[in-house]
């Protein structure tokens, strides 16, 4: 709790996007072909979650002088529905690709549960080919020394 008064109370609105498919469309608005897949029972319909949901910057005035800090919050998706959407899913949405989001199969619900970090650092996501790289190359590295 702060020292002194902080800034009032402030609302965060982040944008989600949703697509309601038509469900006899073939391919569907995700890509993919119906009754295959999550497509199985009609085209299932995609959810999407604004790029703002990581590191969206706010000011919060701890008082004693020191002036406004900058915080960053962003939200995470911990039960593993979210994840990167194939162009046309994102394009269907009305989304800039690349985007985050998932497409629903068709007459089920979808569950997914969200987690807040507030940080001072804006939070860094290793981008998934770095990450292969990296492996590889120690992979590389280990075999060269075995050999040596």
């Amino acid at each position: 709790m702060p020292s002194a008064p902080g800034l009032p109370t402030a609302t965060l609105d982040f944008l989600i996007d949703f697509l309601e498919t038509p469900n006899g469309a073939d391919p569907c608005a995700n890509g993919a072909a119906n009754g295959v897949g999550v497509n199985d029972d009609g085209c299932g319909d995609i959810f999407v979650i604004d790029q703002a949901a990581l590191n969206f910057a706010f000011q919060y005035d701890l008082g004693g002088g020191v002036g406004p800090i900058t915080y960053f919050i962003s939200f995470f998706e911990q039960s593993g529905g979210l994840s990167p959407l194939a162009s046309a899913a994102c394009t269907a949405a009305g989304v800039t690709p690349p985007c985050l989001g998932f497409v629903t199969p068709e007459g089920e619900d979808t569950t997914f549960q969200f987690a807040a970090v507030i940080t001072t650092e804006q939070v860094q996501i290793p981008v998934p080919g770095t990450l292969a790289s990296v492996g590889l190359g120690l992979l590389l590295l280990g075999l060269r020394r075995r050999r040596v």
